[in-house]
């Protein structure tokens, strides 16, 4: 019993979610700031476990090499449920970020903005982003 706890906590992401948060609090803390909302953490902990399981949910049953594999195929359907939510959890939480927050939205730079889709493209460019039949950008490789 412990040990398939351990291996959910662990295979499943949920600890990076963790280790998120408690980095995002310290960091706050080392700079005497104030910390954020639950709401904020609770979307940095959702983003980080969709992030990180979304290259287990894509092998197919014959990459199941190794053990972490082998957890996402025997509990494929419980990690789709999940990240579904994880997912619902995430819009919810942006939605209602930009509305509270959408005055402060507006007066974004120029600059700030390119720093934000920099930032998401390289994100997104992490588990590679096709540029054509052959040209593939991948910051993990």
């Amino acid at each position: 019993m412990l040990k398939k706890l351990a291996r959910f906590i662990f295979y499943g992401n949920y600890f990076y979610g963790c280790c998120t948060v408690a980095l995002a609090i310290e960091a706050n803390l080392q700079q005497s700031l104030p910390l954020n909302s639950i709401f904020f953490y609770l979307l940095l902990y959702c983003g980080t476990v969709i992030f990180y399981t979304y290259a287990y949910i894509q092998e197919k049953k014959a990459a199941y090499i190794n053990k972490r594999n082998q957890w996402y195929g025997e509990n494929r359907n419980f990690i789709k449920f999940t990240q579904l939510l994880l997912i619902t959890i995430s819009a919810l939480l942006a939605l209602y970020f930009t509305i509270k927050y959408h005055n402060q939205l507006l007066n974004i730079t120029p600059l700030q903005a390119s720093a934000l889709i920099i930032a998401g493209v390289i994100a997104l460019a992490y588990y590679g982003i096709s540029l054509g039949s052959s040209l593939k950008i991948s910051t993990r490789n």
